[in-house]
């Protein structure tokens, strides 16, 4: 049982969790959209945004820096002419520009850790507006509805959507 063993081993069972989290995110695994939820649940709705934000911030920066020092020069020779409009939008809005890809849903976020890493942006500022957004946005939500509230007297992922006039089960397991 997963809660059990996290009860019983709760330092190393988060380290463990923290560094598959980081390795699904810096390798661009499928899955960190999984793992945001999950935090959720295991840690709580505070402690799985804070886990969820600095496990993913800590693995897009790496990506961002592998992709810069591993890749950067071969990217840059092949497709010079198609990362120059990332270049000058860069230029031109800085870290805005970033929390605008992020905020936009048709770029995927490994695409933006990859391709980031192949310009200038420091990666302190991109490290700090990748936080700055994990903290503010989709993953709050995602931890929020992934985990019980016991408040409101059910355990059940039904009872915690907002039913806006649609049936929702009510009932607690």
């Amino acid at each position: 049982n997963l809660r059990a063993y996290q009860a019983e081993h709760p330092v190393m069972f988060t380290a463990v969790a923290f560094a598959v989290y980081v390795l699904v995110v810096t390798v661009s695994i499928p899955g960190a959209s999984v793992l945001t939820p999950l935090a959720g649940w295991l840690f709580g709705w505070l402690g799985g945004i804070v886990f969820a934000s600095f496990a993913a911030t800590t693995g897009a920066t790496l990506a961002f820096l592998l992709s810069r020092y591993l890749l950067r020069d071969v990217v840059e020779r092949r497709f010079g002419d198609r990362l120059q409009t990332v270049h000058a939008a860069l230029a031109r809005e800085g870290p805005y520009y970033l929390f605008t890809l992020r905020l936009t849903p048709v770029f995927p976020f490994f695409v933006i850790n990859l391709v980031l890493g192949l310009t200038r942006m420091r990666a302190t500022t991109f490290s700090v507006s990748r936080a700055t957004i994990a903290m503010a946005s989709h993953g709050q939500s995602c931890v929020h509805w992934s985990h019980p509230v016991q408040s409101r007297g059910s355990t059940t992922l039904g009872a915690q959507l907002p039913s806006r006039g649609l049936p929702v089960s009510r009932g607690t397991s």
